[in-house]
C-alpha cells in the first residue's frame, strides 16, 4: 500500500514524526496512524504505545498499533513500534 506514493519530497522538506499514541483507547488514533503513514511528506521515525486508564493498556495499544499496520500491509515499519517495559526503560 505505501510502496507507491504519488508524490515524493526532498529530504530537507520532509517532516520527521514520532507518534505517541494510546491506540486502543479511542478510534481516532487508528485513523491518525494510517493518515501519517500515507502522508508522503511525513518521515515516520517511530510509534510509541502509550497507556491510558486501564490495566495493561500499554500492551493493548501496542497490539492495536500492530493490527493497524498489519491491515495496511506495512511490514517495513514494524521495527519502529516501541513498547516501554517500565518507567525506567529508555531513561538515561
Amino acid at each position: 500500500m505505501l510502496r507507491k506514493r504519488p508524490l515524493t519530497f526532498p529530504t530537507d522538506k520532509s517532516i520527521r514524526v514520532i507518534a505517541d499514541t494510546d491506540c486502543s483507547c479511542e478510534c481516532d488514533d487508528q485513523f491518525c496512524i494510517a493518515h501519517m503513514l500515507m502522508t508522503p511528506r511525513f518521515d515516520m521515525c517511530g510509534i510509541i504505545a502509550e497507556h491510558y486508564a486501564e490495566p495493561d493498556s500499554e500492551q493493548k495499544s501496542y497490539e492495536e498499533i500492530n493490527r493497524v499496520m498489519s491491515l495496511m500491509d506495512v511490514e517495513e515499519y514494524q521495527s519502529m513500534i516501541r513498547f516501554v517495559e517500565d518507567e525506567t526503560d529508555g531513561v538515561a
